[in-house]
């Protein structure tokens, strides 16, 4: 991986998310990230440059954050959780690692009980 990213674009039940994706690879472990409270998806630009090759990752702007700033309501870690099973099941992924800083490991906790 280079410096190179994709802007991605979720619908999930008629709601608009906004995401990143640095490729790694092919064949190589999915990584999606989840951002802090005040945060988004460019939070996780500098873990990218880290992996580089060695993984594709994901990064998720949450309702209300980013590119995802005009999702209407429900928030709240359950809404994110399920947010999150919807744009896994999209990327079209067996298995995905997922990271969360700060809300973003709620987040990730959630989605582990819920999916």
């Amino acid at each position: 991986m280079g410096t190179g990213y994709e802007l991605l674009d979720f619908d999930v039940n008629g709601v608009h998310l906004g995401g990143i994706r640095w490729a790694g690879d092919t064949g190589a472990p999915v990584v999606l990230s989840l951002h802090g409270i005040t945060a988004n998806a460019w939070s996780w630009a500098a873990v990218a440059r880290h992996l580089g090759v060695r993984a594709t990752l994901v990064a998720l702007d949450l309702r209300g954050r980013g590119r995802s700033s005009d999702s209407p309501g429900p928030f709240g870690m359950r809404a994110h959780a399920d947010d999150v099973a919807a744009v896994i099941e999209q990327l079209g992924v067996e298995s995905a690692v997922v990271a969360g800083h700060s809300m973003g490991a709620y987040v990730s906790v959630t989605l582990s009980h819920r999916h």
